[in-house]
């Protein structure tokens, strides 16, 4: 892994909260870090279930965290996304909306994501749709430092008239 060169470090980096989170329990799946302050340091990490207290215990073992550091964990919070539109395709036979929702999940469950409009129309498109008639979302989806995306989808398809 390579943030894995980070878990040396004395300096208390973002990679080296990274990795130590990373490295508490094997079911977190992403971190995100922030310095909130002079020796605050902020983790948030995103799993299926609840894993704070060991987390947070695993960041603030003595041969782990930087003495000057607070650190402070907790638990993603999931935003749901609803993408509703209608696809345009020149030939309906070939819309294939699994391949459509796959293309989103680069961006769900991950951190520091801003998806504009344009990209949101780019992701719905491909050589067999030709256009997109978008009903939500109609604004740039953006998340906070303590959020990761999950999409839901009510897509349907028409052809060109």
């Amino acid at each position: 892994i390579w943030i894995s060169k980070e878990r040396k470090t004395t300096a208390g980096s973002r990679l080296m909260y990274e990795f130590y989170a990373k490295s508490a329990d094997v079911r977190v799946k992403e971190v995100n870090v922030k310095n909130d302050g002079a020796g605050v340091v902020r983790v948030c990490y995103h799993a299926d279930e609840d894993l704070t207290d060991i987390v947070k215990n695993y960041l603030n073992a003595d041969e782990i965290r930087p003495l000057t550091d607070k650190v402070e964990v907790e638990k993603a919070n999931i935003k749901e996304v609803k993408i509703e539109a209608t696809l345009i395709a020149k030939d309906i036979s070939l819309a294939d909306l699994k391949e459509v929702k796959k293309r989103f999940l680069e961006y769900e469950e991950k951190f520091n994501i801003f998806l504009s409009i344009p990209k949101i129309y780019d992701l719905l498109t491909d050589s067999n749709i030709i256009d997109v008639e978008l009903k939500s979302p109609l604004k740039a989806i953006k998340t906070e430092f303590n959020e990761v995306l999950k999409f839901s989808f009510d897509l349907g398809v028409s052809g060109v008239c």
